[in-house]
């Protein structure tokens, strides 16, 4: 396994974890610490991630495109987000 950069991973509590249907390496996870960290399992931890929404429940999903995702917030504005992954 390669080890990945400096990324730390998550801070707190994690809700939800999601496959990638279209990228069989790649697993997203989001979490109570407003991060949605970005795993590739070829590589040993988070190998980016995207920062603003509050994961409390299974509100992370993947368009059958394979780099559309759509993020739920637990949080007043901005609730539902939609992530182009290829613009990371």
């Amino acid at each position: 396994m390669k080890e990945s950069g400096a990324l730390m991973g998550h801070s707190n509590r994690v809700f939800c974890v999601k496959f990638n249907p279209q990228e069989p390496n790649m697993i997203v996870s989001g979490g109570w610490d407003r991060t949605i960290q970005i795993y590739d399992l070829r590589t040993r931890g988070p190998v980016n991630f995207l920062f603003g929404p509050h994961i409390c429940g299974e509100t992370i999903d993947f368009r059958h495109d394979g780099y559309t995702m759509v993020s739920g917030s637990y949080r007043m504005n901005d609730v539902l987000e939609v992530w182009d992954l290829r613009k990371l």
